[in-house]
């Protein structure tokens, strides 16, 4: 009975010690241009999932009084009578400062046929002169509603193609 409890044990260090190599191992093998790539995807979903909660305020509330309340230094047009539909949201000229403590000026323009949950409805995300942090946003976001698959889920297709200008000349990410 000893011999199998020293057994037991010698296996458990054997296989915890292992365990704790491995991890080290793997935890080292992560490069510099690795972390970069992933801080330039967080960039890439912080500003267009930006951009679109902001227009959704807009869109659902009428306000810009959440999370990107600006203290007056934005206004925004809401036009639902033309077909598509446009929400223009600007930010001025010069860095207007919202709640959350970023910096934007320029515009977001999005355009839309109908609510997310509508067949067929198609929003489109564009910038005009958009920056945040002073990164300048270019590109746009399409994202059209397919409509119900066999299984009866409604599915989407998100077509994006962004550009950021990192803020003091730190590169270009596409």
């Amino acid at each position: 009975m000893k011999l199998k409890t020293i057994t037991l044990s010698a296996l458990t260090f054997v296989t915890a010690a292992t365990l704790i190599v491995s991890c080290q191992r793997i935890k080292n093998k992560i490069s510099d241009a690795d972390m970069l790539d992933g801080k330039d995807n967080a960039l890439f979903e912080g500003s267009q999932n930006d951009a679109l909660n902001t227009t959704d305020e807009i869109g659902n509330y009428g306000t810009l009084n959440g999370y990107k309340k600006t203290r007056g230094c934005a206004t925004f047009t809401k036009d639902t009578i033309s077909m598509p539909h446009v929400i223009t949201v600007d930010f001025g000229n010069t860095n207007c400062v919202g709640a959350d403590g970023k910096t934007r000026n320029g515009k977001i323009i999005r355009t839309y046929t109908g609510k997310y949950k509508d067949s067929g409805s198609v929003h489109t995300i564009t910038f005009d002169g958009y920056q945040v942090n002073g990164n300048d946003i270019k590109g746009y976001k399409i994202v059209t509603n397919n409509g119900e698959n066999a299984n009866g889920n409604v599915t989407y297709t998100i077509d994006t193609k962004d550009t950021i200008v990192k803020a003091n000349n730190a590169g270009i990410v596409t």
